[in-house]
């Protein structure tokens, strides 16, 4: 169990899931807290890593690093971040434009 005072924020999380992939080769299910872990800890394959993000903000960062990294097999299960990250890739495609 981890101390109290240590959270994780979007980096450790993000490394989380990197350095777990030397290990694992399924998918991983990042979370907003120890809730969703009992949760979806019953509902899950053992093929699905399940990786507790401590927040909703701390998740949206993760998810949208990975995705920028094209990491490949990194999901989260609250649609709403769906639209996070929507909206994160149509920044970086204004941005990009904005730059040509």
């Amino acid at each position: 169990m981890k101390p109290s005072s240590w959270t994780k924020d979007a980096d450790v999380i993000e490394n989380e899931v990197i350095m777990g992939r030397q290990m694992h080769r399924g998918s991983f299910l990042i979370l907003e807290g120890e809730d969703d872990h009992r949760f979806w800890d019953r509902r899950v394959l053992q093929e699905c890593e399940l990786v507790v993000g401590d927040g909703k903000p701390n998740v949206e960062g993760a998810i949208i690093r990975l995705d920028t990294r094209r990491f490949s097999g990194a999901l989260v299960p609250h649609f709403a971040l769906f639209f996070a990250l929507s909206e994160a890739r149509s920044g970086q495609l204004q941005n990009a434009r904005a730059q040509e």
